[in-house]
């Protein structure tokens, strides 16, 4: 532009750079305005749609429900074995265990819970949870040390492995997002299972089990390992877990959801029953301090507190068939 201007008068180039930084303002202008229309077209104001529903109080209060199963990733590894302890209670409950114990902590020997099918322990059928709060589905690499400790300390009778019942009947991984598709299919193949913990032996096994061991897969060990029961391997899905723990009165303490509904309860007996002989006891007491005088039957009371004492017995047999909901009785109870 400058050697273009060289011939030209001064106040011809004042103009022509006048008119050339005009023309670039209106330019500049445009691919503004472009710009904005393009980026209105792009985003849009978007407006929350009305809810279909009034909230309820619950909601208002807690927000809306997130499932269980969405909650269980969260929880604290001491958390994780305190929910595998509680939905083991169940199984304590109905009978399928007689006691279940707890062993995790250094030198467990690959045992976190142990449930025993009789008072006798380890000398009787028992099963063993390991519990694993990862972050995600079990992999090869976070189950094969556990295989390793629980057939190298069984082929020592590393004490408890040193009594009658010496391997448990199963050994249950317990991850809040289950096992990944190789472990699953492993599970479902103990064959397989089996050659694929060989090949890795000394190299993701032995190193687990205790520091410089030193067990290759020979002798009596090998022939342990043969012989050994791959289909004592198993795993828990959350959703089972879940469905579970629901039964227990450690499920709303925990996740929340209300109380469940309870049946209607039995009308009281016309004649009272034994277990009623406390309270009415009482409540006879609570009559004569209110008339002055010794109160000892029902019959001896007014028109006024007989419709009273027989809405108190009602409320009496609400009370007791909560007993019968699992959900309402205190765990300590139960326990």
């Amino acid at each position: 532009m400058r050697g273009l201007c060289d011939d030209w008068p001064d106040t011809r180039c004042m103009q022509v750079l006048i008119v050339l930084e005009a023309n670039t303002t209106r330019l500049g202008e445009k691919f503004n305005i472009e710009k904005q229309e393009a980026m209105a077209n792009l985003f849009s104001s978007v407006t929350p749609k009305a809810a279909k529903s009034i909230a309820s109080a619950a909601q208002v209060s807690s927000g809306v429900p997130i499932p269980p199963q969405s909650l269980l990733p969260i929880l604290s590894a001491a958390d994780w074995e305190q929910f595998t302890h509680e939905w083991l209670w169940f199984y304590k409950n109905n009978g399928t265990y007689h006691d279940v114990n707890k062993y995790s902590g250094a030198g467990d020997l690959g045992l976190d819970l142990v449930a025993f099918t009789s008072a006798k322990g380890f000398d009787e059928a028992w099963d063993s949870f390991q519990c694993k709060q990862y972050g995600h589905a079990l992999q090869p690499t976070d189950i094969y040390p556990e295989i390793g400790k629980i057939i190298y300390h069984s082929f020592r009778k590393t004490p408890p492995f040193n009594q009658s019942a010496r391997v448990p009947r199963r050994h249950v991984f317990i991850c809040p997002h289950g096992v990944g598709i190789t472990v699953g299919r492993w599970l479902k193949d103990p064959q397989r299972f089996k050659d694929e913990v060989r090949k890795v032996w000394e190299t993701h096994c032995v190193p687990k089990i205790a520091k410089e061991l030193t067990a290759p897969l020979e002798g009596e060990l090998l022939a342990y390992f043969d012989a050994f029961d791959f289909s004592i391997f198993d795993d828990e899905a959350a959703v089972d877990l879940i469905a579970i723990h629901e039964l227990t009165p450690f499920h709303r303490p925990r996740f929340g959801g209300g109380l469940p509904p309870v049946s209607p309860a039995s009308p009281p007996p016309d004649e009272p029953a034994e277990h009623e002989s406390v309270y009415l006891k009482k409540l006879m007491d609570a009559y004569g301090d209110h008339l002055g005088a010794p109160v000892s039957n029902h019959s001896e009371l007014n028109e006024t507190l007989g419709g009273h004492y027989k809405r108190q017995r009602v409320f009496f047999y609400h009370a007791e068939s909560l007993w019968t909901c699992p959900a309402f009785v205190p765990p300590q109870v139960l326990v």
